[in-house]
């Protein structure tokens, strides 16, 4: 007798399938009868199921599984810890544990265990990177406010000597100089800086650099504070602060694969060129070219044509209207995509959960 009405079901539906009728020829290889009887009325096969549970083994035991935490423990970890477990990942543990025992909830049981892990922690690479939202830094509101300065190399020896590139860009017209050096000494950039830069295009409020020795000498930094420019440095591994200058590095790279010899000993020669087709070509922002926002050359497009100057102070007067138009579209231009950036870095952010007092695994990258 059983409440499972389809087992009587089975032998008298006419139109079997294939699986049907391989049940149905397996199940008369024996000699019974099955006898449908209704659940309620059932209740000497249900007894087993609604023996009474004391109080003090429900408390040890869990109810469905019938196993103590102290148990489960154990079993982790003989299948996690020990030498035959060899602290595998998640599903291969349970993959070797599903061949032995399960029980409800093992899985979830399991990958709480070998998160909290410590020797796992410890000694595997983690592929869940942090990634924190995007913070959205200070813009400028006219060129040469702040601008960033980096050094490339060393690449080839040129004909020249030259075998560095010291790099240079505003940040808010994206206007760019690149210089090519023979060293990297604090000297030779000094020089450089105050040659290429200073006497050409003018003093800049702020320059923005990393923390290498060439930067960070007392020449430079007198330099510095000669020419009143407050200097800043970037932290240490991070050079996410000069975001915009690393990308010029890759887009000059670039070109110059194309132009070069095969032995890169006339790099320097073709670097003007790079340069200038960075400056003159469009950004992704909504603006003109890094050299026109720069206002160095050029004038700025009006609907209607300017009027006729009769003096020189009235002309000083407009060119200065003019490029403080020009800045500030440059500037609501340049925060707008910031946003956007932010937006779409946001997507995907891994933020840890620590609170005031946690203790947490510091990273170690000489350990290997």
């Amino acid at each position: 007798m059983a409440d499972n009405r389809p087992l009587t079901w089975i032998f008298s539906i006419k139109d079997r399938s294939s699986r049907l009728l391989r049940w149905q020829l397996k199940l008369e290889e024996y000699e019974y009868k099955v006898v449908y009887k209704m659940g309620s009325n059932n209740t000497n096969a249900d007894v087993l199921s609604r023996i009474h549970v004391t109080e003090g083994y429900a408390d040890s035991h869990d109810d469905k599984s019938g196993l103590t935490k102290e148990e489960k423990q154990v079993i982790f970890q003989e299948m996690h810890d020990k030498p035959i477990g060899g602290h595998l990942g998640m599903n291969r543990t349970y993959d070797g544990m599903n061949l032995l025992t399960t029980w409800p909830g093992m899985k979830q049981e399991l990958e709480e265990y070998i998160r909290q892990c410590e020797t796992c922690q410890k000694n595997k690479i983690t592929q869940n990177t942090t990634k924190m939202p995007m913070k959205i830094t200070t813009t400028p509101k006219v060129v040469w406010e702040r601008c960033a300065l980096d050094i490339v190399g060393p690449l080839i020896q040129t004909s020249d000597g030259n075998r560095y590139v010291l790099t240079f860009q505003d940040e808010l017209s994206k206007y760019t100089l690149t210089i090519p050096i023979e060293e990297q000494d604090t000297v030779t950039v000094g020089k450089a800086f105050v040659e290429e830069v200073v006497l050409k295009f003018g003093i800049p409020q702020m320059i923005l650099t990393d923390q290498g020795s060439n930067f960070m000498t007392k020449v430079f930094t007198n330099v510095c504070k000669l020419l009143k420019i407050k200097k800043g440095k970037c932290t240490a591994y991070h050079p996410q602060l000069k975001g915009a200058l690393g990308r010029m590095h890759r887009v000059v790279v670039e070109y110059l694969r194309y132009f070069i010899l095969e032995d890169q000993s006339n790099w320097d020669k073709w670097l003007p060129y790079a340069i200038f087709l960075f400056n003159m070509t469009p950004t992704t922002l909504p603006l003109d070219s890094p050299l026109m926002n720069c206002c160095l050359v050029g004038n700025v497009t009006y609907q209607e044509p300017p009027k006729t100057q009769y003096t020189y102070d009235s002309y000083i007067k407009e060119l200065q209207s003019r490029l403080w138009s020009s800045y500030q579209t440059a500037r609501i231009n340049l925060m707008s995509q910031k946003e956007c950036s932010k937006e779409y870095h946001d997507r995907n952010v891994n933020t840890p959960l620590f609170s005031a007092g946690d203790k947490v695994l510091v990273y170690d990258e000489k350990i290997r």
